[in-house]
């Protein structure tokens, strides 16, 4: 029986303007002599199961939340301008006379971009799916309102919106928007229309309450001073709402969220960076402790409880932390883990595990293969640049102890003869000596480029 020489695992750091992302993925073996463990990667890899090929999505999966909001994370917000706005477009009661499946929402959400599209130009933002408690779909949709919006109506937008956060503090959310009157304005007027005709009900109260609008700004100094990578946030939480993202039974399969604006540069921004394994597992642990922090921090500001424990990774999994300024954080945090990658490399010899016990193998390109027919590529046993040398890296750590030694010794030597001094003093002067603590207080100095 042939034995198979597994494919390496190739790790990678992807940093976004508020999110930092480790990720593991099987190298691309072009000349087919490597393959990944059966049965796929990551915590399952090795162990039997059903391909997920063709898998449609159902229902929102945490894998998908994470996605949307990685995504968000990554998305040049600024080029929504100074006005960005939520537009809410809803459904009348009876809505599966309108919207019976996913594709019929698809539909009219091409339907309403196109009408938009004609009127004011490509759209710019993000839209998002949700379902209300009696079952029906709404859209979400933050877009940067066009120009063509007069200042008179954008004001008029302002207000009604200050008036309905007031209003939800007396009497809740819903209660709040069937409180405030419908939108106005000749770009509110074309909304209700555009969406009135898109859906195609007839209803004066559809017409009328079909649509809703909330801009993000109330004032010029407050969108200067805003953090547009805050905002996407900001709009992630407020469309990240499990409980709003069930379909009804027989809806069909859909895509929950996507943006518009590709061609106009509306795009991810995500630098991606190779690194070692000892070095991804260096900089997992410091983004545990750093997800942990930021949880602390919620559980206090929030005052409820947060299981620290839930969502850690397995094996070789990645992880994800948000909120953080990836492109500050990132060059510190991985100059952090490849020194210290390097130091316990020096420390232990590097060895070859077996994966479960099997004639599988993981993580071991230098793995000789058995088959002796078949010559081994050259290409694996090439030498890279600036080669790890264990010698070196050993002799210099252990030159580090002795002189860290050294100084201990020194320090206490020190601390024994101002013991004495002290005493001799004492003694001069008619008092009896101190007796010799059990534990010596000593000041090691620091090492040139480690003062605190």
């Amino acid at each position: 029986m042939r034995r198979w020489a597994a494919v390496p695992n190739q790790y990678e750091l992807k940093t976004t303007a508020g999110a930092l992302a480790l990720s593991r993925h099987w190298e691309k073996d072009l000349l087919g002599i490597l393959r990944p463990p059966m049965g796929g990667g990551g915590s399952r890899a090795g162990l039997p199961g059903e391909s997920t090929a063709g898998r449609v999505s159902l229902t929102w999966s945490a894998r998908s939340q994470r996605s949307m909001r990685f995504l968000f994370s990554a998305l040049p917000w600024e080029m929504l301008g100074a006005r960005p706005a939520m537009i809410t477009l809803t459904y009348p009661g009876e809505w599966q006379l309108y919207v019976p499946n996913s594709e019929v929402l698809r539909h009219h959400r091409e339907a309403f971009k196109e009408r938009w599209r004609k009127r004011f130009g490509p759209p710019v933002g993000v839209w998002i799916v949700e379902f209300q408690r009696r079952g029906a779909p709404h859209l979400h949709m933050y877009l940067g309102l066009p120009d063509a919006v007069t200042d008179e109506d954008y004001r008029q937008l302002q207000e009604r919106t200050m008036r309905r956060k007031r209003r939800e503090l007396d009497v809740g959310p819903y209660k709040a928007r069937w409180q405030t009157p419908p939108v106005s304005g000749e770009f509110g007027e074309w909304l209700r229309r555009a969406w009135w005709e898109v859906v195609g009900s007839g209803l004066p109260a559809h017409w009328k309450r079909g649509v809703d609008v909330a801009v993000a700004f109330f004032s010029e100094q407050a969108e200067s001073e805003a953090n547009r990578t805050k905002v996407g946030d900001y709009f992630w939480r407020e469309s990240g709402k499990w409980k709003q993202k069930r379909p009804p039974e027989d809806f069909g399969s859909l895509k929950f969220y996507g943006h518009w604006g590709q061609k106009e540069g509306f795009n991810p921004v995500v630098s991606a960076e190779r690194m070692d394994e000892l070095v991804f597992f260096e900089m997992r642990r410091m983004l545990l402790r750093l997800r942990v922090a930021k949880l602390r921090e919620q559980a206090k500001r929030t005052g409820r409880r947060v299981d620290f424990r839930a969502g850690r990774p397995r094996g070789r999994d990645g992880m994800t932390v948000f909120d953080v300024d990836g492109p500050r954080l990132a060059p510190i945090l991985l100059a952090c883990a490849e020194r210290n990658a390097l130091e316990k490399a020096a420390m232990k010899t590097p060895q070859v595990v077996r994966y479960r016990g099997g004639p599988t193998w993981r993580a071991s390109s230098e793995l000789v293969l058995d088959d002796a027919e078949e010559p081994e590529p050259e290409w694996l046993y090439e030498p890279e640049e600036n080669e790890f040398d264990p010698e070196a890296e050993a002799e210099a750590y252990w030159a580090r102890r002795d002189e860290q030694e050294a100084a201990v010794h020194a320090a206490m030597d020190s601390e024994i003869d101002r013991l004495e001094r002290i005493n001799a003093v004492r003694v001069a002067n008619g008092l009896p000596p101190r007796p010799r603590p059990k534990r010596l207080r000593i000041v090691v100095p620091q090492r040139p480029g480690r003062e605190s």
